[in-house]
This record gives C-alpha cells, structure tokens and sequence, in this order.
C-alpha cells in the first residue's frame, strides 16, 4: 500500500481484486465464495491508504457473484455510507441488497432468511473455499468441528430447499440466480468432505456407522451433478457452462491432479462389540480390561453447560446388549438414553435420595450400524461444591469406566469483573486424558482497551472464521513507541503459576509497506512486553511460500509467544504497532501441553457475562 509520502503522487493509485481467482496457492473459479466483511476489511484499508482512482474486480463469470460484485462497487461509489465510519456495512448492505430483490415479493421472514443465509454460507465458504476443502480440514476429534459443521450446512441447506419449493415462479428465477445456486453448490461440497472426514474417523475407531456417512458422500456427489445439470438447463439453459469448472479436491492450485473423496471401509467384527466415545474429543474405547482406558468427559466443567455426552457405536453388524451401572450419584443429574434417531428410550434422576448403589443399572441396546447417546443434565442451582459421577458401560466384550467431573463456580466468590476467562481444568490420576487444559478467548471479548488520540481497536462484526475481528481505526497509522499505541486487554484466571504459550490468531494480512513487517506487542502482568513481527524475516508473496499460501488457504495466521502465568488473576495485552492487524482468537496453554488441533482454533472456554 502507498505511504504518506507515495500518496501524492497526482496520478493516484487503483487496486486490482478478485472474486474468481485463477492462481496459487489453489483457484477459486466455480461460485461465489467472498465473504462481505472480509472484503470490507481489505476495500476500506486500501481506500484509507489513498487507493481511490481506479478500483478492479475480476468476477470471472458474473453469474453467482451479482451479490459480492453489487456490494464492491456501492462501496466504491458511496464510500462514506458504506466504508470505514460503517463497521456493520456487509450486514446492512446484505439487508439492503434483499429487501431489493425480494422484499415486495416474499414475507417478512423469508426475506429475513434470505439475508442470514447469504450470510452463513458465505462465511462458511470463506473459511475453507469449496476447491480447496478436503477430509482433513475440520476435526472429528477436536471439539467436534465436522460433526457440528455438518449439522449446519445440512440445516442451511433444508432452509434453503424449503423456501426455494415455497416460492412462487415470479420469484424462483432471481432466488435460484442469487443464493439458491451458489448456497445448494457450496455447502453440498462442504458436506461431501465433512462427511468424508467422518467416515475416515469412524472407520478408525471400528464403528460400523462409518458406511452411514460413506453413503452421503455418494449422495453429495450424486447432487453436485445434479445441481450442475439443472443450472445447465434452468431457464432455457442460459447458464449453460457455467457449472464446468472443476471444483472438488484440488491438490494443487488448479484442478491439474484433483481427485475425488476416497471413503473406508472396514470389515465388521465376529463378536459383539460397542465402542464408547466421548464426542468432541480423541477418547474411544471397546472396553477390554488389557487397554486399561477410562474416559473422562469435559462438558460439565464448563459452568455454563448442563448437559454431557457418552456416545456408544456399533462395532458389529447386530444390535448389541449393553449395561450402564451407576457407580456414584450426584444430586441434580438427570440422565437420559437416547436412540440414533434422537428419541428418548429412558429418563431417570440420580441423587443421594433415590440411589440403589449396586441395582442401579440400567439396561440398553446399541442398534446395529448406529449409536446410542447416554445425555448426563446437571441442575446447577442444588451444587454448591464440585462434583464427579462415575458410572461404568459394560458389554460382551469389557467395561469402561467413564468419569463425569462437574465444575462448581460462583462468581459472587471472587468477583471477577465481566469478560474475566475462568480456568476449568480437572486433574485426574486414572486417566492420561486432562480436559479443559487451555483457555480460549475470541477478541471482542476483552476487558479494556486504551484508545488513544490517534485512534484504537474496533470490533468488526462478523468478520473471520468465528465470531467477530479487533482492528485498529484509523487503519493507516504505525506506532513506533509502546507509550503511543493503542492496545486491548484480556483477563483470565491460571491455576499454576509457570510458562503458558498464548496464541495469537490474526487475519493472514501481508505488510502494509515494502518494510515487509507487520509488528505488534505482547506483554502479561507486569512484564516487559514483547515485541513481535507476524511477518519472518525475508518474507515475499510466492507460490512456494508455505507461510503466505497456508494463511490465504486457511483464513488465519498464527503467532505464539511465551508468557510467564501467576496463580489466580492474570492480565493479557496487546499492542498494534503496524497497519493490517486484525484479532480473531487468543488461546493460552502450559507450555508442552498444546489443545487439541481445531480448524476453527481451540473452542472458547468460560467466561464471566
């Protein structure tokens, strides 16, 4: 971008964009798949630096971007209502946008759904672009990504289906061109590798519902070609082609060498066999007594969550014959079992009043190719100490123990003000398992900034791969003393005192000048603060750098320095020192003891509302 001095240069500047894009590190050439905020983010930082003369976007086919492509040049012609001074322009642009295709011709609330789901599956698409997702992007095992993932684009994409058959011809026309295309296109190709993902999982832990997930992937495929059959002929196929382009398992940055999902399969057991999973987590077990596993669940260590999940697979081809006994009672629990298709089989209470110890056993049956859930719900408002229920799941083939450690937390205690992060770990000798072992903090979650006169951090709403962004406005200053900047706090609670790693999610921004530096500080408590380049040193934009492809691919940079902890409070700043920086997530750990991996980064963890 130009500097001060660059910027009177009396023929101006212009920016060339993309919103189909034909290069490394992988192109992006079938539908739509630009995410408002993110483009916002970028437009109003090179209109603050001066670039207004001429703006550039390469649309390839119009066709699926009307939405992004309307949006850019708006922002272009009317800058002041829809640029810097505007931190909420893509959703009240997407509002505007709707309203004027569908507002007179559709209802209240489907005009309503229409803007959220130009909005969701955008971002969803932002995150990891359709070409160059795969089975290994979210986690099965980590927070349980893909599994929730999948839930969401199947829901997105149910909406989408009944209100496209809902509508009448007059309306079909523009809905299928806008969102119904690009929305059906987009999420079927996330499901597709998600549901691949899980197949590969399930397949490796031995449960037969891993053939459930492979026959959705037949199914994604079939619909993508369906979809793309249907756009060839819509409308006396006025789209015709523009369903071509090669879009499923890129390996390299164009569709030379792509390759199709390979799903698992894995012959079923001889014996009667179920394999207990704690969902979200790397934790699974058939049970025998040589494994020596117990399994401890997380869930109820959070203070806000009331319910856990124990979820049993089949690993046979027949319905298997389990027992739950209840090894300790908590008062306030209840549980209940319920079948694969979410219906309750069972509900009982579990308290020191009604227990029976050693009769307390309950029977049930894990259907075959499927899973059974055990759901434990606590009422927090009769604990007033932490607690831990055990319970043991025995099958024909052995028995797992299975740990319940539930967080007790009353903040009238300590006083901790609003947006104080709560360390909720548990430390067990039985399992080499140690749950909540991280603290997870989004970046508008912070208990100070300091704005100074020359500007301070800003929530941007929505934008990046979770809840929201932190961006210093005005965007164009660089701070060369710490004294001067401005910074943003964040306050969390550690248990022992010694080395934490904190690290730092950031959009994946070049540097803003040819210094080829992109610096921020980082300081805990009272020590002297660090002084960061998110940039390594000799840093050049090409096809084979690895820091600057992996960044545009995932939609995220991470920098992770070393913080020395004290026992109870502690404090957390940052610094913006260069122009670009844009807080997504901070995650804090012991040092040696990462969280699990997240597509999505570490799930955030309790904090005081």
């Amino acid at each position: 971008l130009p500097t001060e001095e660059m910027r009177k240069h009396r023929g101006g500047y212009g920016l060339y964009y993309h919103f189909d894009y034909h290069g490394a590190p992988t192109s992006y050439e079938w539908v739509n798949s630009s995410y408002l905020p993110k483009v916002w983010e970028q437009l109003t930082q090179a209109y603050e630096f001066g670039i207004r003369e001429l703006w550039i976007v390469n649309v390839g086919d119009i066709f699926t971007m009307e939405y992004p492509l309307s949006y850019f040049l708006d922002l272009a012609f009317d800058y002041d209502r829809w640029g810097i001074n505007n931190l909420n322009s893509a959703r009240e642009y997407t509002g505007e946008f709707t309203a004027f295709h569908f507002g007179e011709r559709m209802d209240e609330q489907s005009v309503k759904l229409v803007e959220n789901l130009f909005m969701e599956y955008t971002k969803i698409a932002s995150r990891r672009r359709p070409e160059a997702m795969n089975d290994s992007i979210y986690s099965c095992e980590g927070y349980n990504e893909a599994f929730d993932m999948f839930e969401i684009c199947d829901e997105h994409m149910k909406n989408m289906q009944k209100l496209y058959d809902g509508c009448n011809e007059e309306v079909k026309s523009a809905l299928y061109e806008l969102l119904y295309y690009p929305l059906m296109a987009n999420l079927n190709i996330q499901r597709l590798w998600l549901s691949t993902g899980i197949n590969h999982y399930l397949t490796k832990i031995g449960a037969t519902e891993a053939t459930h997930y492979a026959g959705i992937v037949n199914e994604c495929l079939k619909l993508d070609d369906d979809l793309i059959e249907e756009l060839h002929t819509f409308s006396n196929s006025k789209w015709y082609g523009m369903g071509m382009s090669e879009h499923i398992g890129f390996t390299g940055w164009n569709e030379e060498e792509c390759g199709y999902p390979i799903v698992y399969s894995r012959k079923p057991g001889n014996k009667d066999r179920v394999v207990v999973t704690i969902p979200g987590t790397s934790q699974y077990t058939e049970g025998g007594f040589w494994s020596g596993k117990t399994l401890v669940t997380e869930e109820l260590l959070n203070p806000e969550n009331n319910t856990a999940i124990i979820r049993i697979y089949s690993g046979c081809t027949r319905d298997v014959e389990c027992s739950v006994k209840w090894l300790s009672v908590v008062d306030g629990v209840k549980v209940a079992v319920l079948a694969y298709a979410g219906v309750a089989l069972s509900e009982k209470s579990l308290s020191e009043k009604n227990a029976t110890t050693d009769k307390d056993t309950d029977n049930i049956t894990v259907p075959a190719f499927g899973h059974i859930d055990i759901v434990i719900a606590t009422d927090r408002s009769v604990i007033d100490e932490d607690e831990r229920l055990e319970l043991l799941i025995s099958s024909p083939v052995g028995e797992t123990k299975v740990i319940v450690p539930i967080k007790y937390f009353n903040n009238d205690e300590y006083k901790y003000r609003e947006n104080t992060f709560i360390w909720c770990g548990a430390h067990m000798q039985e399992t080499t398992y140690q749950p909540y072992n991280y603290i997870s903090i989004e970046a508008s979650h912070y208990v100070k900034k300091s704005n100074t006169s020359v500007g301070g951090f800003k929530e941007l709403p929505e934008y990046g791969k979770t809840l929201s962004g932190m961006k210093v406005i005005p965007v164009t200053n660089t701070f060369k003393e710490l004294e001067e900047a401005p910074y943003i706090e964040y306050a969390f609670t550690i248990e022992e005192v010694g080395e934490y790693e904190a690290d730092i999610y950031m959009s994946p921004a070049n540097p803003s000048t040819q210094a080829g530096s992109l610096y921020y500080g980082i300081g805990i408590n009272d020590a002297v603060t660090d002084i960061v380049d998110a940039i390594p040193q000799g840093f050049k934009v090409t096809d084979n750098n690895v820091f600057w492809s992996e960044g545009v691919l995932n939609n995220i940079r991470k920098s992770t320095s070393t913080i020395k902890c004290k026992c109870g409070l502690n404090r957390l700043k940052i610094y913006a020192l260069e122009p670009g920086l844009v807080l997504q997530k901070i995650v804090v750990y012991k040092t040696g003891n990462k969280p699990p991996y997240g597509y999505l980064g570490a799930k955030e963890t309790f904090f005081i509302k």
